[in-house]
C-alpha cells in the first residue's frame, strides 16, 4: 500500500508540473520540407502571448513554413494559423498523454 500511495504521489506531482510550466510553442523554419523546429519557452523570446502559431511563405518559388510564438497578424499571411495549447503548432502531442497513461496505469495495476 505505501509503494501504491508513492506513485500516486509522483503522478500528481507529474501531473502538477506539466500543467504549471511555461508556455510552450514549437519555433522554428522548414524551408521547402527541410528544417526544424525546437521546443521554446515563449517568455524567453519576450512573447507574452500564450499563444502558437505557424505559417507559410512563397518567394522566388522557395516556399518556407515557420511555426512561432504569438498570435497571426491579418498582414501576415492568408493561412497562419494560431493555437492557445501548449506544443500546438507542430510536432508531438505525447506532453498531454503520457500523464494520462501514467494515471492510468496506476489505477489498473496498483
Amino acid at each position: 500500500k505505501q509503494w501504491y500511495q508513492r506513485r500516486v504521489a509522483i503522478t500528481a506531482g507529474v501531473v502538477v508540473g506539466c500543467l504549471s510550466a511555461e508556455f510552450n510553442c514549437w519555433v522554428g523554419a522548414y524551408i521547402e520540407g527541410e528544417g526544424t523546429v525546437v521546443e521554446t519557452d515563449c517568455e524567453n523570446l519576450g512573447s507574452d502571448s500564450e499563444s502558437c502559431k505557424s505559417f507559410s511563405n512563397t518567394y522566388f518559388g522557395i516556399t518556407t513554413k515557420t511555426h512561432s510564438c504569438g498570435v497571426c497578424d491579418e498582414d501576415e499571411n492568408d493561412d497562419c494559423v494560431d493555437c492557445d495549447k501548449e506544443l500546438c503548432n507542430g510536432a508531438s502531442r505525447i506532453f498531454y498523454i503520457a500523464p494520462i497513461i501514467t494515471l492510468i496505469y496506476l489505477v489498473l495495476f496498483k
